[in-house]
Parts: C-alpha cells; structure tokens; sequence
C-alpha cells in the first residue's frame, strides 16, 4: 500500500510489484489542483506513473473516488475511510475559561501549499488587528513555514509557530484553545479534502470557525460557518 501517488512511493510500489505483492494506491489528496498552471501539470505528471503499477485504489472523499473510479473501473477503487483516532483526541473536561485578556485561537496543519494559512491569515488578520488581546497559534512544521512566518510578520506576537508537534500535543492545543479555525481557497484541490483538523476540534469539543468545501458537508451542522472575506469571518 502506497500513500500518495509520488515518485518515492510508486517506485517502492513498483519493487513491491516484481516480487509478487498485490499493489494499491491510496489517493488522499488532488495536490495538482493546489498549484495550478505548469506546476499543477508537473505535479500531475510525476503522479501518472503509478497507474503503471497499482493493481488498486483506495480514496476517502466521494469526489476524489468517482474520478478515480471513471478513470481506472470500478472495480478497481475502494473506499478507505477517514477517522479521528478518539484515544488521542479525546473530549476535554472542560472548556478554557473566557478571559478578555486571553483569547486563543488553534491552526493545526502540516504547513504546505495544501494548508491555506496564507488563506485564513487574510481571512482573520483584520479581526486579529482589531483584538490585541488574541493570539493565534499555529502549530506544525513543513516545507512552507518559512514563508508563512513571513506573511505572519506583521501580527508579531499575536500570531505563533509552535513547530512540529505531536499528534498528543495538538490534542492539548486544542483542548486549551478557545476556537480552532481553518479557511479554504477556491483552488481546485480543495473540492477534494476531508480536513481532519476540524473533525479532530470537534472531537475535543472546540469550537470550529470555517467555510465550507464538499468533504465537510456532514460536519457543517456543528461548525460555525464562515465566508471567507474579512468580514464575514
């Protein structure tokens, strides 16, 4: 089992082969459409390769499974489904209490181009401006933190990279956070995402700001939904 079709990954898929291993690819994300352009077709094409390999497909989002169904037969594409593991993300005792000197806002995320953080800063930046007294905190590594500690600049100390983490200690992020927030462009890629950052607010019982996108339709009744403008948000 490979996860997302990228060279590292259908290479070692394509050892696994020529020994004699049953292959599947599992399909999470449509990274091509984050990009766009001639970095969308490069990402595209250094995908391709492992439909030369994969015996199967497995994908969790109902989009993202009938494109791959259409494409490779039926027969061919599972469905895998997406959870939150509860051991870890478990309801939280109790609320942080609401102080007006102390608001604290959670972003969990494997900070790349699939993030948004550029999105959401643009999005709650003039609220943030608007309340000192809020701190927004971010935590996660990635290729893209540099870049977006640089957008993030001009909020100083408000906003705040925690660095890589711990699914455990993303868990207690949340559980003393007072809302966790997450916002998604119009690329193309996001019509394909089931984000876990929000199932896994919900499971601590923080309250989730967002807008929508296709895969987190059966969690809208519970978030507070949001439209991307600043005023909106």
């Amino acid at each position: 089992l490979a996860v997302k079709p990228y060279p590292d990954a259908w290479l070692g898929l394509a050892l696994a082969r020529l020994r004699g291993a049953r292959t599947v690819m599992d399909v999470d994300d449509d990274d091509g459409g984050y990009r766009g352009g001639a970095l969308g077709f490069l990402t595209r094409a250094l995908q391709a390769p492992a439909a030369l390999f994969a015996q199967a497909y497995s994908s969790h989002h109902p989009l993202l499974r009938a494109r791959l169904a259409a494409r490779h037969g039926e027969k061919r594409v599972f469905t895998l489904e997406q959870g939150v593991d509860l051991s870890v993300f478990q309801p939280r005792v109790e609320a942080p209490a609401m102080d007006a000197q102390v608001l604290r806002l959670a972003f969990t995320a494997h900070l790349n181009i699939a993030c948004q953080l550029d999105v959401l800063l643009d999005a709650v930046g003039p609220w943030l401006r608007a309340h000192p007294q809020a701190t927004l905190q971010i935590a996660g590594g990635g290729p893209a933190k540099a870049r977006f500690q640089q957008l993030a600049a001009p909020w100083g100390t408000q906003v705040q990279f925690l660095g890589p983490c711990r699914p455990e200690e993303a868990a207690a992020l949340l559980a003393q956070s007072h809302v966790s927030l997450s916002a998604y462009g119009p690329s193309e890629g996001n019509r394909y995402r089931v984000p876990m950052k929000v199932a896994e607010s919900l499971a601590v019982g923080t309250p989730v700001v967002s807008n929508l996108v296709p895969g987190l339709a059966p969690l809208a009744p519970f978030i507070y939904q949001a439209t991307l403008d600043p005023v909106g948000f």
